[in-house]
C-alpha cells in the first residue's frame, strides 16, 4: 500500500471514529471565509470544547459507509465542508451564530446538525 492510501486510510479511521463516538454533528459550508476567519472560527471552536475540522467529503463518505445508522449525513458532504463534533447540542450553534453576528459574515452556513 503506498503512501498515500495509508494516509488516506488513517484519515477515513478518524473520520469515522469521530462520527461514531460524538452524538452531535454539525457539518457547515465555510466558502468565502477569509483565512483569518477560518482560523478564528477554529479557535472559537476549540475554546468551546468543540472538535472541528474540514473533511475532505469522499473520505468523509467512505468513513459514513462503515457507521451503521448516519448514512443520511452523506448527501451532504459536498462542496466545502467543515464539520463541528460535540457533546453538546447548542455549542456548535452557539459559536456559528456569534461568529456570523460579530464577524457581520453569512458564514459558515449550517447544512445539516445530526442530533
Amino acid at each position: 500500500m503506498s503512501k498515500d492510501r495509508a494516509e488516506k486510510a488513517e484519515i477515513i479511521d478518524q473520520i469515522g471514529e469521530k462520527l461514531s463516538e460524538y452524538p452531535i454533528i454539525y457539518l457547515t459550508n465555510f466558502q468565502g471565509l477569509t483565512v483569518a476567519q477560518s482560523n478564528d472560527l477554529r479557535g472559537r471552536f476549540r475554546e468551546a470544547g468543540v472538535d472541528y475540522q474540514v473533511t475532505k467529503n469522499t473520505l468523509a463518505r467512505i468513513a459514513l459507509d462503515r457507521i451503521e445508522g448516519k448514512d443520511a449525513l452523506e448527501e451532504f458532504f459536498a462542496g466545502p465542508t467543515a464539520v463541528a463534533f460535540s457533546e453538546d447540542p447548542a455549542k456548535p450553534a452557539r459559536v456559528i451564530q456569534d461568529f456570523i453576528e460579530e464577524e457581520d459574515v453569512e458564514r459558515p452556513e449550517l447544512k445539516v446538525a445530526w442530533i
